[in-house]
């Protein structure tokens, strides 16, 4: 196959082929709703809260907002454990993030449909308002987050608006979605999926275990594809 092609649907396919993986890309749990300190603002929920984990926060690249689903209960061993990353047990729903927030070109953004991740005092609150209200979805909130440098950074304070329109909410969806889509809750068990040990040591840097990579070593000669031993072949 030649490197380019001179048919337009082949620009159309390759567009469309990148739009399908931005929407399923695990790089969405780092799109997760957050406000800045002192901010407010709104968010409609489009699932329950009923998705927990464990998960790490850790530094890598020169960033320390990185986030991995803790595997220690899955694979008897968690590297990021192991390395005393931070671990927390958390809530996880999906949201329509109404609030504006500026982009670096000083324009500002659209309703964006996103995961919320809750730690302790975030989950507890939502918790009591999903048993008082008989559930989450479709229900919209203001969310406010205190200027305190340990504020948490999906709201220290929230209060029940009202019933979200959600066929309103389709007219926001992005160029290129079907509206009925974009209004249903993200596959988180995609989204948040568990590594293996090996790809969380590499997403660390941290070595394999000694003797992970050593060959078992016999007396017998090691043989190829075939039958024949390395002997045979001198």
């Amino acid at each position: 196959m030649s490197w380019f092609s001179q048919n337009e649907d082949f620009f159309h396919e390759e567009t469309q082929k990148q739009a399908d993986k931005a929407k399923n890309s695990n790089n969405i749990k780092n799109w997760r709703f957050r406000l800045k300190k002192g901010q407010t603002g709104h968010i409609v929920f489009l699932s329950d809260l009923e998705f927990f984990i464990k998960e790490h926060q850790y530094q890598a690249n020169g960033s320390y907002y990185n986030y991995e689903t803790c595997i220690e209960g899955i694979h008897g061993e968690c590297p990021l454990c192991d390395n005393d990353c931070n671990c927390s047990p958390v809530a996880i729903a999906t949201v329509i993030d109404l609030t504006e927030h500026q982009r670096k070109d000083g324009s500002t953004t659209g309703p964006q449909r996103k995961p919320i991740v809750l730690k302790k005092g975030g989950a507890e609150r939502f918790l009591k308002r999903q048993k008082k209200l008989e559930g989450l979805k479709g229900k919209k909130f203001e969310v406010s987050r205190s200027s305190d440098q340990k504020g948490e950074a999906t709201g220290t304070d929230v209060e029940y608006d009202k019933e979200a329109d959600l066929t309103k909410l389709k007219e926001f969806a992005p160029e290129g979605w079907d509206k009925d889509e974009w209004i249903q809750p993200l596959e988180l068990s995609e989204i948040f999926a568990p590594k293996t040990p090996e790809e969380l040591r590499k997403a660390i840097g941290a070595p394999d275990p000694i003797g992970s990579a050593e060959k078992e070593i016999s007396g017998e000669p090691e043989k190829e594809e075939g039958g024949k031993s390395l002997a045979d072949l001198v």
